[in-house]
């Protein structure tokens, strides 16, 4: 959407703000199609909204939550969908 900013610009920090402001902006509309394990899984991938201060994937904490938040719910979304 042109809101969101130069999709395939020759700006690539243009390019990667309008990318990312187009799947933050999607996020809302997957809760509606995907439910909420999986969308709440993809927005905080997308946001890197693990409640910590830390968001590096060396940090033991940050690694914690991120498969807490992320790989548990989207695995739990496929148990879900395919048992």
């Amino acid at each position: 959407m042109p809101e969101d900013g130069p999709l395939g610009s020759e700006d690539l920090f243009a390019s990667d703000l309008a990318e990312w402001n187009t799947a933050n902006r999607l996020v809302e509309e997957l809760y509606y199609e995907a439910g909420e394990k999986y969308s709440s899984a993809v927005r905080r991938c997308i946001r890197c909204d693990s409640d910590h201060r830390a968001n590096s994937l060396e940090d033991g904490e940050f690694q914690k939550a991120v498969y807490q938040g992320v790989a548990i719910q989207l695995k739990e979304n496929v148990e879900f969908l395919f048992d």
